[in-house]
């Protein structure tokens, strides 16, 4: 009888040993020792969900949509909501989450594609290019946070627009002949055409982008052969021409603060393929490698903490941490699940 009473008793601490290990868990972190270190909140996009992760390691889920996620957002001055558009099914929407409540939102809803968003300076209107006929030709819009009304502010149509954060400018070319492929910067809102308002872009093939502060405008060109990023201050209207050691930066994108730009950089007189992620300062030209050889394609939403003097990344569809006081890059998301869009966020 003693036999049996042990055997059920082992057989029933057997089973709970084996149900604990088959209950399912959130994705957790490597196990880089970082993570045990790490004490600050972040976001990021996990197979097309978004999540909240903050200082005491705790994981939630926000999202449940399963939609197509932009990378790039837009937050609002408190630094506690952002704006993003995702996509599926011919859908495009602007959405809105709230890391005061964890909570999502459904901002505004379209047929046709929209990017491009920003917030006005007083935050009651959201403006972003919407394209119509295809998605690199577009007009500008407005949705009204308190009427909840659409408005069209520029009809276009504008080839390659890219919205100003000051919600009054707008970066485009031509497409049209005689003059295809002219690059112009104009105010929207007042329709002024003078020189000061419409400034002829002489360089520059291909894709652009524009920092936060809108500061500076990238582009990628060649100037006598030679593959270089060239910077325009939209200040003092020059440009700062960078040729960056035989190096072709595949991709261009600017860190939080503006101050320096990244991407994909490959050596153009290497005998192999050998890309490397970098980091570019604007004024210096000073380039710091977060990572080289192997697939580093998939590079991108670089988030600086000024705390931590530590950036995060995405690549790969695993979220990586460069600690700037010791130049070493530490695995800190790593699943099976693909993750991107990773920033520091400071919720109040």
């Amino acid at each position: 009888m003693m036999e049996t009473k042990n055997f059920v008793l082992l057989s029933l601490i057997l089973i709970s040993i084996f149900l604990m290990f088959c209950k399912e868990y959130p994705p957790t972190v490597s196990d880089s020792g970082l993570n045990n270190k790490f004490d600050e909140d972040i976001i990021y996009v996990q197979n097309n969900n978004y999540y909240f992760r903050n200082v005491d390691k705790e994981i939630t889920q926000i999202t449940n949509t399963n939609e197509t996620i932009s990378s790039g957002v837009q937050f609002f001055g408190d630094g506690n909501r952002f704006v993003y558009v995702s996509y599926t099914r011919g859908s495009y929407k602007i959405n809105e989450i709230s890391l005061n409540h964890l909570q999502h939102r459904v901002i505004y809803e379209s047929n046709s594609a929209i990017r491009n968003l920003r917030i006005s300076p007083n935050e009651d209107r959201i403006y972003f290019v919407k394209s119509t006929t295809n998605y690199w030709t577009g007009s500008i819009f407005y949705f009204d946070l308190n009427s909840q009304q659409e408005i069209e502010v520029n009809p276009g149509p504008l080839y390659q627009a890219l919205l100003f954060h000051d919600c009054e400018r707008v970066f485009y070319t031509t497409s049209i002949p005689p003059d295809y492929r002219q690059r112009y910067i104009l105010n929207f809102t007042t329709g002024d055409t003078t020189d000061h308002a419409l400034v002829h872009l002489q360089f520059g093939l291909g894709s652009f982008v524009l920092s936060p502060d809108d500061n500076y405008l990238a582009s990628k060109y060649n100037y006598d052969g030679v593959p270089s990023i060239g910077i325009y201050n939209t200040i003092s209207k020059e440009y700062i021409h960078k040729d960056i050691d035989n190096d072709e930066l595949i991709t261009i994108r600017f860190t939080d603060d503006s101050k320096r730009y990244y991407g994909v950089s490959v050596d153009l007189m290497a005998f192999e393929w050998n890309p490397s992620a970098v980091i570019i300062d604007i004024e210096t030209g000073k380039k710091t490698v977060l990572e080289m050889g192997g697939d580093v394609s998939n590079f991108n939403t670089l988030s600086y903490s000024e705390k931590s003097n530590k950036y995060l990344y995405s690549l790969n569809g695993d979220i990586k941490i460069y600690d700037l006081n010791t130049n070493k890059s530490y695995d800190f998301i790593v699943t099976d699940a693909n993750e991107y869009a990773a920033r520091f966020v400071n919720v109040k």
